[in-house]
This record gives C-alpha cells, structure tokens and sequence, in this order.
C-alpha cells in the first residue's frame, strides 16, 4: 500500500481529485478485455465525507510463455493506494519520473485481474472535481470493453452536480443506488469528468436554506457568504460560468435578506451587515476588472451599511475605504468620458469624505486638472473667453502660450484711402484681437507719438481715435493725410518690424501716388495711378499661422504618449490648443484684412471716384483712373483775349465815328 498523500492536509487544500489509471510501459504487455472503474461518494464512521476509486483490469496473456511487463500509474494527491494482481498485493515503488512503477507476470494463456483501489477525503472543500483520464487505457492491447460507474450515494442529490461529461453517461438499470454509468466498446473518450459541490458544501447549503425561511438577516447573509465561498472555488477551477452562478445567488440572497428586513420594517441596524456583505461581492467585481457599474451600486451599498453602524464600529473604517475606492474608479470613468461637470461634482463629494490633509491635495489636484481639461476643450471648441472665465491662470500661463511675436495683435485692418489732386486721406479701422486691448491702444498711442514727434511727419496729421466696441473687440482709427507729391514711405519706415504692422507698413511703403496732367486746346486730360501688391503680407501671415499649427500637431502628438503623466499630457494639449488657436487668429487675420482704395482725379471739378478693394491674397494690381474735361484756366485765358480785341477793336471804331 502506499499513501501519497497524508489525510486532510495536501488533499484537502485541492478541489481537483486525478484519479489514477494503470498503463503498461514498453513493448510486451497484455491484452485488456474488460475494464470496470467506480466512483464513490460516502461518508465514514466519523461523518467525514470520502471519494472511493476502485479499478479492474481484466488482462489475458494470449502467448505461449509467461508475460512479465512494467506498469506506471500517477498517484496524485489520493490517500491508501494499493494495488492487488489476483488477490495478491503488488508492490509499488516510486520511479525516477514520480509515477508509481511496478512489475506484474501472467503466466502463459492464462487470465490475470489488476485490482486498483485508492481513496481522496473530501474534508474541507466547497466543491469537487474528479476526473478520469481514460485515454491512458488506448495504452493497453486487445478490444477493450469499459465500464466506469459513479456512485453519487446519500453524499449527493442530482442538484449538487455541476458538470458531468462525456453526456453518454446513463442511470444504471440494475442498481437501485441511483449510479450513472459510461460504457464504451473500442473508442474510448479522452476522460470522465464530474463536478459538483462536495459532500459537505451539498449540505451546509441544504441546512442554511432551510434557515432562511424564518426570515432572519443573519440566516440570509450567511447564505450568501456560502455562496460566495461556492463561487470562490469554482473561479479557482476556472469555472467562470459556475463562478456567475453562484455570484449571482449570492447576490440574490443579500436582496432578499434586505427586501424582508425593510418589509418587516426593521431598524437600519439590522440590515446594515447585509448592505455590507452585498457592498463586498460587488467590490469582487470590480477587482477582477468588470463593469465600472458596480462601483456606483457599491458606493450605494456601503452609504446603506453605514447607516446602520455605530460610530465606533470596527467595520466602519474598511467600509469608508471602499467608498472612497469606488468614488475613485467613478471619477476616473467619467474623466476618460469627459463628463467633466460630473467628475467635478464626484470630487467635490470626495472632499467631504477626505481623512486627511494629503488626501485633499490630491483631490485638489484632481479638480484642477478636470479644469484645466475642460477648458483645453473649450479651446478647441473657439470659446477661449469661456475657457478664462473657468480655469484661469491654470491655463493662461506664459510657458503654454506661443511667443509675443507669434500671437497676433490686431484682429482685423480696414484701410480706406483716397486719393485725389489735393493729396492722400487714409484711414486705417484696427480691431484689437481678445484680451489684448489695452496693450493694442498702447502700441497705437505710441506709433502716433513716433510720428508726431518728426516734423516731416508731423505734417501728415496723424491722429487716433477710438471707435465703438463690436463684436467684444475694441476698434481703433487711424488717420493720415499726405499732401501731393508725398508719400508714405518715412511713415512706414516709423512702424515696428514685427509681423502685427506687416499690412500698414507694407502698403504705406507703396503709398505714393503718380498724378499726371496733359492739356490738348481747351480739353485737359488727368491721369492718377497706384500701384499695389499686398500678397507678402497674407504670405507672411500665413506662414506663422503654419508654424504654429505644426507646432500644435506635435504637442498633441507628445499627449498622445502613453507613458506621459497625466498633467503632462493636458499640458501638452493646453498648448496644442494655445498654437492652435494662435494659427486660428492669423487665418483670419488675413482672411478678414484688406484695403480700399479710391481714385479720385479732381474734387473740384466733380469728378467721381473709382474705387477697388485689395485683400492680401489679391494679384498685384495697378490702379489707374483717367478724365478729360475742359481746362477751365484755357478758357478763361481766351475769354480775356477775346474779350481784349473786343474791347480794342470797340475803341477804334470809337475814334473813327469821332
């Protein structure tokens, strides 16, 4: 006899019983006729619960000479294993590989039993899982005709079972012990398994169900703990569809527990440790990565369970635990959503329950970094003065914006100019961009000062006024008036060389009129031209507003990085959305600025103007504008001539008569 395994230590930390199947080794061996295997689940003298194995192999040697051949089996974790050849016991001895290996001869054309029996105590576990691995008997020579029986006994009603395969298996028509039986003639499948609750479990369960009929909370929270253990140890097996089973079971017999509780209309007191219980198989879930819907259904539970405990109850502190958990996995859900008024809400809820002065930081973290993510969104959405207006300076640090030279200061240029005989009027309409007004009225003042303060320029009257707020921007005006034969070029030599001036400086640069005067008798004919280009301006623009988005791609790309901290990664898109919206402002910068211009070659004489607008994307263009019309000083001067020999000719006529 050997004993692998001592009674109710190794065996009875293992639900998985192996039962053992004898297998000849090397080439001589005999032929297996019939094979019969039993399965038994029994209790002892002692009320322990046992699983009884027993095995026949009857052998035949179909030769001439006696058969001697080794046998291997694999004991497993099984107590009193013996095996017995015809009644007589065989000795079993460990081999260098673990199995169990021994020698047997049958004497010439005669018949040979193997008899294998072994038990496995049962003692301690909440569910068994036996298998036979009958495809070690295709090792045996002959057609093999098998029978495995399994004897579930007074151990164990059908609706302990769990699983039984192959499903070919049968109730025995000649026991009345209620038996199932497998029988196979020549194909034999790979094993027999059965699995159920053990012995034990089958009849805790029977006894705690029978108490819960009184109603009690106890009865139905220690219930749902044997289920919960029962689910435990299928998970272990890796049962997953019998470990939701009895979850599930578990779960319903806390309900239940509080449904009867709340109907009888009990004191909170007495439901507390069922909310408790139901609160911890729902934190289960969420530790083995399920659906985020049971923290909010275990945040619940515990808010209940506390109710009903006294303050210094021992329970109270692992319960706000997993409150504050929960709340955790909660506002870590809704800020991948990007619920963020939510998240908010969630943290402010989590500040109320902080036990200390690091956990508030963190959570003061926590909230400034939803700010600071719901306002990068509103940036990228345009809404910029909404995104101020919510995080502020957590957001409108100089490290996350573009550099000065790179954000637009003027939102808009109008230039409207006329030109005429008696010299150039320009007024330039700027729009300041958001939130730079006041630093845009004082780059004005100062140009206006710069000017002033040369005498040439002095000339040129230049002045600034400002205009109505529209649209939340505020508008300034600049005027100029050049005289003829001036232009604009020492003014634009006055203006700053940064991109923001680029428009004025580059078309007062162009700013000088050609007025040319041709006379034919009495007909005068006035000719004005301009040439313009302003396309570098909408290609310079244009250029810094590519800059940045690229910029912005790339910060965004670094966001994108997995192994970014999280502040680092909104850092990043703040700053995608800063150059982004800086780009934004250039577009339109170009999109919206431009210039009008009116030729008009004499005012006094009334003539009309004509007039063309210039975007900064536009060709270059050459403004020309020409009328003829009477030269009024020629037809004076022969009026005079006429009038001259009128008058002599009056005066000789006189003196003749005279």
């Amino acid at each position: 006899m050997v004993s692998a395994a001592p009674v109710g230590q190794e065996g009875a930390s293992d639900a998985t019983v192996m039962l053992p199947v004898v297998r000849p080794e090397g080439g001589a061996a005999p032929t297996l006729h019939t094979h019969v295997a039993t399965m038994l689940f029994e209790y002892d003298e002692q009320n322990r619960p046992w699983l009884r194995f027993e095995a026949r192999y009857d052998l035949r040697n179909e030769t001439r000479s006696a058969l001697g051949f080794s046998i291997r089996l694999e004991p497993g974790a099984l107590q009193d294993l013996s095996l017995t050849q015809d009644g007589a016991a065989v000795a079993l001895a460990f081999a260098e590989d673990g199995l169990l290996a021994a020698q047997v001869t049958i004497p010439p054309n005669q018949n040979s039993a193997l008899r294998l029996t072994t038990r496995r105590s049962l003692d301690g576990l909440s569910l068994v899982h036996v298998e036979y691995p009958t495809e070690a008997l295709r090792r045996w020579r002959g057609q093999r005709s098998i029978r495995v029986e399994l004897i579930p006994g007074n151990a164990l009603a059908r609706d302990a079972w769990l699983r039984v395969e192959p499903d070919s298996w049968s109730y025995s028509p000649f026991a009345d012990d209620g038996r199932l039986e497998w029988l196979f003639e020549g194909e034999i499948p790979s094993r027999i398994l059965f699995q159920s609750m053990a012995p034990d479990a089958w009849r805790t369960l029977q006894r705690l169900l029978g108490d819960v009929a009184g109603g009690a909370p106890s009865a139905h929270a220690a219930l749902a703990e044997h289920y919960r253990k029962l689910a435990t140890a299928a998970l272990q097996l890796g049962e997953n569809a019998t470990y939701e089973r009895f979850l599930a079971q578990a779960t319903a017999a806390y309900l239940e527990g509080i449904r009867r509780t709340e109907a009888a209309g009990a004191p909170a007191t007495h439901s507390a440790a069922l909310h408790a219980g139901l609160a911890s198989l729902y934190r289960e879930r969420l530790a083995r990565g399920e659906d985020l819907t049971y923290a909010q259904l275990m945040v619940d539970e515990v808010e209940l369970a506390l109710r009903g405990l006294m303050v210094d109850d021992p329970r109270r502190a692992e319960l706000e635990q997993w409150r504050a958990d929960g709340l955790r996995l909660l506002l870590t859900d809704l800020r991948r959503r990007g619920d963020i008024p939510a998240a908010l809400a969630l943290i402010d809820q989590l500040r109320s329950l902080a036990a200390n002065d690091a956990g508030s930081d963190f959570l003061e973290q926590e909230r400034q970094a939803l700010l600071v993510q719901q306002a990068v969104e509103l940036i990228e959405r345009g809404d910029r003065t909404a995104a101020l207006a919510l995080a502020g300076d957590l957001i409108d640090a100089p490290t996350l914006h573009p550099p000065a030279e790179y954000r637009n200061l003027f939102a808009r240029w109008n230039v409207s100019t006329v030109i005429s005989d008696r010299g150039v009027e320009v007024r330039a309409a700027v729009r300041a961009s958001k939130g730079r007004e006041q630093e845009a009225q004082e780059a004005l003042e100062e140009i206006v000062r710069t000017w002033r303060a040369s005498p040439e320029l002095r000339a040129m009257a230049p002045a600034l006024q400002t205009l109505a707020e529209t649209e939340e921007q505020q508008g300034f005006e600049l005027t100029l008036n050049i005289p003829v034969k001036e232009n604009g070029a020492g003014l634009a030599r006055a203006l700053p060389s940064t991109p923001d001036w680029t428009l004025l400086r580059n078309f007062l640069n162009q700013l000088g009129p050609q007025v040319r005067t041709h006379t034919n008798g009495v007909w005068q004919r006035i000719e004005v031209t301009q040439p313009l280009d302003l396309r570098s301006v909408g290609e310079e623009w244009r250029r810094i507003a590519d800059e940045l988005e690229r910029q912005a791609e790339a910060f965004e790309q670094d966001a994108l990085q997995t192994a970014m901290p999280m502040q680092a990664a909104l850092e990043a898109r703040l700053r995608a959305a800063n150059y982004r919206d800086a780009a934004h402002g250039w577009r339109e910068l170009a999109q919206n600025s431009g210039v009008m211009i009116s030729l008009t070659p004499s005012e006094a004489a009334g003539h009309a103007a004509r007039t063309w607008m210039v975007a900064v994307d536009s060709p270059p263009q050459m403004l020309t504008v020409q009328v003829e019309a009477i030269s009024g000083v020629r037809v004076l001067l022969i009026l005079l001539v006429a009038l001259s020999g009128l008058f002599a000719a009056s005066a000789l006529l006189w003196r003749l008569l005279m």
